[in-house]
């Protein structure tokens, strides 16, 4: 299996997903929950490496070239020939926030901040 080497370009594509989760509510008295799911892809162009003037490849790599790159022999990278690009997965992850008690209409002065106070939980991140 051939692994190619590649650089960020800078350019995302942010995907967010709102998910609002109403609890068991009175005349929308009650909780409220809400979950923002966000997935980021990054675009990767393809690099080339070099190692003595000769180009690189993953698969076919001779001991002596690996021993060189191990002792710390310099690599040279330069864009791919071809020009290809790869958008992949930069980060995968969810925020959920939660509010005690959801009053629409009422004033926040009224009850105790603790419970007209939006929480964020604590969630896993994924990072690929």
């Amino acid at each position: 299996m051939d692994i190619g080497n590649v650089k960020g370009t800078g350019i995302y594509i942010i995907v967010e997903r709102l998910y609002d989760f109403m609890s068991n509510t009175w005349h929308n008295i009650g909780m409220s929950n809400t979950q923002v799911h966000r997935i980021i892809y990054q675009l990767y162009k393809k690099e080339d490496i070099y190692l003595d003037g000769k180009r690189l490849n993953g698969s076919s790599i001779s001991l002596w070239q690996r021993v060189k790159v191990l002792l710390g022999h310099p690599l040279v990278t330069n864009p791919s020939l071809d020009n290809s690009t790869i958008f992949s997965q930069d980060y995968a992850g969810s925020i959920i926030f939660f509010i005690p008690f959801c009053f629409p209409g009422i004033k926040e002065k009224i009850l105790p901040r603790f419970l007209t106070h939006k929480y964020r939980l604590p969630t896993a991140k994924y990072d690929s």
